[in-house]
């Protein structure tokens, strides 16, 4: 079944550092983006959010939502607005916060820097676009800055997918 624009996907990338993501929030993935159109997505990277092809995921262990019910209506607003986030720089601090909080550690003027709505990280990204059409996908965090791609890959509704090239 191929992936409809408006859903979102968790992944399992190669290397360190997604195996560090995956160690640090106990999750079996570390990378969330969202489907914006036939083998098109949208993904907060380090270098910031771009367009992507859902096919550069190809192999890689992955996760969606769709098991969710979500309108055309919606999907069509999740794509609309992660279609406007592109450009948008990465939230490092946002980063470091996650992590320093996931060991206990809590730092308010971090976290201040982290939940800047000028930078995002992945899983933000998809839970910015979940909002704009009116979808709950902060997945119980007050913030979306907070939500990991192993956050919302525990949602209801999401059911493990093959992503081919």
């Amino acid at each position: 079944m191929p992936l409809e624009p408006g859903r979102y996907v968790c992944v399992a990338t190669p290397g360190f550092v997604g195996w560090l993501i995956r160690k640090v929030t106990r999750s079996a993935v570390n990378h969330a983006f969202a489907v914006t159109g036939p083998d098109e997505i949208v993904e907060a990277r380090p270098e910031g959010t771009c367009k992507g092809t859902l096919s550069q995921y190809a192999g890689a262990y992955a996760v969606a939502n769709t098991g969710e019910p979500v309108t055309q209506k919606q999907r069509d607003a999740v794509a609309a607005k992660a279609l406007t986030l592109v450009g948008t720089p990465y939230n490092f601090p946002s980063i470091l916060d996650i992590g320093l909080e996931d060991l206990g550690w809590h730092w308010r003027l971090l976290m201040r820097f982290a939940r800047a709505d000028r930078e995002l990280i992945c899983s933000q990204m998809v839970a910015v676009a979940g909002a704009a059409a009116g979808l709950d996908w902060s997945c119980g965090k007050p913030s979306p800055d907070q939500v990991t791609p192993g956050d919302l890959a525990r949602r209801p509704g999401v059911r493990q997918v093959t992503i081919s090239a």
